[in-house]
């Protein structure tokens, strides 16, 4: 919960393999981020409606190609904006 919240400079996230949870509010006005990357190949619990909350509209959503149906689906919210990780 509120793991990242008010850090209106971070532009770009990495959330590792291991991350099953995002926390209520994790990212609650951090208004620059643009990306998102999350390696998890089972799309982790989001607290609510409000974990990514300001300009979600603009930001991307890297995810492992194999799993991107799933987090269209659990992410559906974000799911326009949920893109293959090409690395």
């Amino acid at each position: 919960k509120d793991a990242f919240r008010n850090c209106p400079a971070l532009t770009t996230v990495s959330l590792g393999a291991g991350v099953s949870n995002i926390g209520k509010q994790a990212f609650m006005n951090c208004k620059k981020l643009s990306s998102v990357t999350c390696h998890a190949t089972t799309p982790p619990a989001l607290g609510n409606n409000d974990v990514f909350s300001l300009n979600a509209d603009n930001r991307k959503f890297y995810v492992p190609t194999a799993s991107l149906n799933s987090y269209k689906e659990q992410w559906s919210k974000y799911a326009e904006n949920i893109e293959p990780i090409t690395e």
